[in-house]
């Protein structure tokens, strides 16, 4: 598990907003307040960060840039 500031540490370092992120790591909403609502959650410790988004996480630092990557 990542500490919420490792998670958004990470966000910053990868240059994404809250709502990115949380869209990068699997997160659903048609609001965009939402997503940000949940990557804040994530990066605060009011939610915890599972395994797979772990995995997403270390993929997106080294490198891994999927097709629906946000565009600058």
């Amino acid at each position: 598990m990542m500490s919420g500031k490792e998670v958004r540490e990470a966000r910053l370092s990868l240059g994404l907003s809250l709502s990115d992120m949380a869209l990068m790591l699997g997160y659903k909403s048609q609001k965009t307040q939402n997503l940000r609502t949940m990557q804040n959650d994530l990066e605060n410790g009011s939610r915890n960060t599972r395994e797979p988004q772990k995995r997403l996480i270390d993929a997106y630092m080294s490198g891994y840039k999927p097709t629906d990557w946000p565009k600058d």
